[in-house]
């Protein structure tokens, strides 16, 4: 009977832990079945699903903590996953909970140190040895290119001379020659060989290296690496997958858990058809899927299905109660829109509420310091996160982790980091820059330091540089405005968000040209609607950069009308935009942004200035005189004396705009 009472309170344990799942979630949890492979779309609760998997496994005794190893893609996630085991009582020294760069790296390192061989220093960023290697007069663009490409060649395994047929084959177009990529693609691996240090994707390779050359050290690394779970798996790369492979050896206890409508990064290498084709990559797999949303509510998940790929059908039920209607709005050009955006923002914050419970989220970089100029103006606090959820990575971040790495001794670091806390934007020279972001990333550094010396009392710089750069130094976020792009919001989520630059050539972006690109454009805006769970407010610009923009065809049918200080898109205008060819689109969204200052200015609803279907007419049928618009417009005399030159300049604007894309 000694053995009577853990095995009770075992039991006990398993069965808390199904506590408040549906049916769906238990089946998810109780599995016998390996491999495993656990779709979840948004809101599901899947780290929820996942967590206690592994806890209940462990509890009936199917798992042992020490052998379980939990990968995920973002350091974020990963403390998230580490956080909620803990707190479900799995722990243990042998417990791996990480990004797929943090535990090899972790295994790296022992294998080093047993071995006697010095650790190579890894890099805080690739871009500084690119430069290097491209030249000192490069061109950033050509800068920002080459990484591009190093990533995506080196999450697909193409080595330097295979570079250029392979990029052909996949149908890329990098800005710049690929043979002239490819060569510095190769002067890139020599430049880090000669210098001993090694990138992120290095720690990757050579992991699966040490696995595939040695079968004594593959057998250790399968013995304590007994039980694999991996999120978000339709985001694993080649390299990824190769390296969980090396660590798996073909042992069926594994568990995957992902969405393929959230398959947002084919362009930096990722390879979502690993999960589209699961019973092909895990051969004799389970598949469990999830079909509630937990976070959103019935507005927020319809609109995201709407805007999925053709094709791709959604059969997720939000479990919510109703909330506010998807907002849609216009503004006249990009600057008024980000004055929109931050006005709203302020409105969307309950009294007495957080900041951080409000994201702003934009396509592309480049969009961002727009909207956090205007924030600024009107006096709400934010910050721009990085990948991962960290506040993001520059210049200054990456010039003091090179430097800490010198630090030999831990009182060292200690005045170091205080150096970093005392640090004032009025104290300028001439040669750096201080801003708020320069000062921001400083006290960052500082915070994680204190940190990391309070775990690692001994610690050199050396190793704080990589323990930071891992993810374990992720500081605690303020009560701020939290601005992303899309692809950096992937895995967070807030009460209220505003997508910005909802448009033309946005969203989808440009560049996606193939069917496969503009699909995962449109998994791109599902992630990026999904991550609201009460509200959602869509903006756009009809002008950007002087160019002819409006809104996208993704946009959800608008429902309702913003202030004077808006453009709301009426429903009968926003079917045709919908329905028209594109630039049919871009010349009617045009005309639509003329009427509206025109109305505006003459105190006139729109439609008095002139009707809906006299501006399609026009947009599609594109009159190049007076006459011809006077016919098609059905415009009186007075109105054809006043409006006509007007119509025509900015039907002559917008084709122009089009035929210079």
């Amino acid at each position: 009977m000694q053995g009577v009472e853990p095995a009770i309170e075992s039991m006990e344990i398993a069965l808390r832990l199904l506590d408040g799942l549906d049916a769906e979630q238990r089946r998810a949890v109780t599995a016998t079945e390996h491999p495993l492979a656990i779709i979840a779309p948004a809101g599901s609760g899947k780290t929820t699903v996942l967590t206690r998997r592994i806890a209940h496994r462990v509890a009936i005794d199917s798992a042992d903590a020490d052998h379980v190893v939990a990968l995920t893609f973002t350091r974020q996630a990963a403390g998230e996953l580490r956080q909620r085991l803990w707190r479900l009582g799995v722990r243990g020294p042998g417990l791996r909970v990480g990004t797929f760069h943090a535990v090899a790296h972790a295994l790296l390192r022992q294998r080093w140190m047993e071995q006697s061989r010095r650790a190579p220093t890894l890099l805080s960023s690739n871009r500084r040895l690119l430069a290097e290697v491209i030249g000192a007069r490069h061109d950033p663009a050509e800068l920002t290119a080459t990484a591009t490409e190093l990533e995506w060649s080196r999450a697909r395994m193409i080595t330097p001379e295979r570079y250029a047929e392979a990029t052909r084959r996949a149908g890329r177009r990098p800005m710049i020659d690929p043979q002239r990529i490819a060569g510095y693609l190769a002067d890139y691996a020599a430049l880090k060989r000669r210098r001993g240090v090694v990138d992120f994707d290095d720690l990757l390779a050579d992991c699966a290296a040490e696995i595939r050359n040695d079968a004594n050290y593959a057998q250790v690394v399968r013995w304590r690496f007994r039980h694999l779970f991996v999120d978000e798996f339709q985001d694993l790369n080649p390299l990824q997958h190769h390296l969980l492979e090396a660590w798996r050896g073909g042992r069926p206890d594994i568990c995957v858990v992902g969405d393929p409508r959230q398959a947002i990064y084919g362009w930096n290498g990722a390879d979502s058809r690993l999960l589209e084709r699961i019973d092909d990559t895990l051969p004799g797999v389970t598949v469990v899927r999830l079909r509630r949303n937990y976070r959103c509510s019935p507005q927020i998940v319809a609109a995201a299905a709407g805007v999925l790929p053709p094709g791709m059908a959604d059969d997720t039920a939000s479990m919510r109660p109703d909330g506010p209607l998807v907002e849609t709005v216009g503004a006249p050009d990009e600057a008024a829109e980000a004055e929109l955006v931050a006005r709203r923002v302020r409105t969307l914050r309950p009294p007495g509420g957080r900041w951080s419970s409000i994201g702003v989220l934009a396509r592309t970089n480049a969009q961002l310091p727009v909207l956090a100029r205007a924030l600024q103006r009107v006096g709400v606090p934010h910050v721009v996160l990085g990948t991962g959820g960290r506040v993001a990575n520059d210049d200054t971040t990456s010039g003091l982790l090179d430097d800490v790495r010198r630090i030999k001794r831990s009182n060292e670091l200690a005045a170091w980091s205080a150096d970093l806390a005392d640090s004032d934007v009025s104290d300028t020279d001439e040669t750096t820059p201080r801003t708020t972001a320069w000062l921001a990333a400083r006290r960052a550094l500082s915070i994680a330091a204190r940190r990391f010396l309070t775990e690692v009392p001994a610690g050199d710089g050396a190793a704080f540089a990589d323990w930071y750069l891992l993810g374990a130094g992720e500081a605690t976020m303020p009560d701020a405005v939290e601005l992303s792009t899309f692809h950096a919001a992937k895995g967070r989520e807030w009460r209220a968000v505003v997508v910005a630059g909802f448009e033309t050539h946005l969203v989808p972006h440009s560049s996606a040209r193939t069917a496969d690109e503009r699909a995962e454009e449109s998994r791109l805006a599902h992630v990026a609607f999904t991550r609201a769970a009460d509200e959602l407010v869509v903006t756009w610009a009809m002008q950007r950069h002087d160019r002819t923009s409006g809104p996208s065809k993704l946009v959800p049918t608008p429902v309702i009308d913003e202030d004077d200080d808006g453009l709301a898109v009426p429903l009968a205008l926003f079917d045709r935009l919908a329905s028209a060819p594109d630039d049919d689109a871009a010349v009617l969204a045009a005309l639509f942004a003329w009427r509206e200052r025109a109305g505006r200015a003459a105190r006139l609803s729109p439609s008095s200035v002139i009707g809906d279907d006299a501006l399609r007419i026009l947009a599609a049928e594109r009159p190049t005189t007076l006459a011809e618009i006077v016919r098609l417009a059905a415009l009186g005399p007075s109105s054809a004396r006043h409006m006509g030159p007007r119509l025509l300049d900015v039907i002559s604007a917008a084709v122009d705009s089009i035929a210079g894309h």
